[in-house]
């Protein structure tokens, strides 16, 4: 997870996770010198920048030796949208428990350790039976056919759960795939085009940006999808609220700067270009 602005996006969101993704994930924070090094090591492409939290899978070597990167993104525009309720930070972390555990279970087998005790104990009571019961016995036939049939599905288990690892890991890079398209396709080049800077807005056109948190002489703001909401007041003297802006997109040619008066959770500013 990258910083904004020497901030996370919210407060103890590494501690979050990384209580979450025990033993699943290591969870890593990296400021913003940090961010340039990791775009030149993995590519713009898979990079990780200002207040986005981004989950890398392990990398695969293709044929020609060469490693392949698969990641998913979770920008701070898209985490700060959908904390219109205050409550983004726990989706934010459900989706992270949600992915990771349940390619765990597919991909992580049962201790061979296990599987052999338990071969083991069925050995034995087979063996017990065979002192009590006739040699040709009824009850010692189905026990031995129910101990090679269990032998033999477990087998198989494996096999279809090696197999369904696969599988999900190829849907998981088809899924990534999928959204790289969508966000070419809709020139969000925030979400999956690394570090590289948002298209300038036109005149005449409205956006919307959010406080994330307070840097004294200006606020930290990140641009947002619009909250529906109609209770827009004026902001004659939101000093802090106009640094930020001019901070975030190298501008302070806006025609107008309204505040929601209805949205919790920091300031969400309208602002008409």
């Amino acid at each position: 997870m990258s910083e904004i602005e020497g901030e996370q996006l919210w407060p103890d969101l590494a501690k979050e996770l990384a209580f979450d993704l025990a033993g699943l994930a290591q969870v890593v924070t990296i400021d913003e010198d940090a961010t340039w090094a990791l775009s030149d090591e993995v590519g713009k492409l898979h990079s990780c920048y200002r207040g986005a939290v981004r989950l890398y899978w392990p990398p695969r070597k293709r044929s020609d030796a060469s490693l392949h990167f698969s990641s998913t993104v979770w920008t701070a525009s898209e985490l700060i949208s959908n904390d219109h309720d205050g409550k983004g930070l726990n989706r934010l972390r459900a989706a992270l428990r949600r992915t990771l555990m349940s390619t765990a279970v597919l991909s992580i087998p049962s201790p061979v350790a296990a599987r052999e005790i338990e071969a083991e104990v069925a050995r034995q009571r087979i063996s017990e039976l065979e002192k009590r019961a006739a040699p040709d016995s009824e009850e010692l036939a189905i026990a031995r056919l129910y101990l090679s049939e269990n032998e033999q599905l477990k087998r198989k288990i494996e096999q279809l759960e090696a197999e369904l690892a696969k599988a999900a890991a190829r849907a998981e890079a088809a899924a990534h795939s999928l959204s790289q398209l969508k966000a070419t396709e809709s020139d969000d080049d925030e979400s999956e085009q690394g570090q590289v800077a948002s298209t300038e807005p036109a005149v005449g056109e409205t956006r919307f940006y959010k406080k994330t948190h307070s840097k004294g002489a200006y606020d930290v703001l990140v641009e947002v999808k619009g909250c529906d909401h109609t209770a827009w007041q004026n902001s004659a003297s939101a000093d802090k609220a106009r640094k930020g802006l001019e901070r975030l997109t190298g501008r302070d040619d806006w025609k107008s700067l309204l505040h929601c008066g209805t949205c919790t959770g920091g300031g969400m500013w309208k602002v008409r270009w």
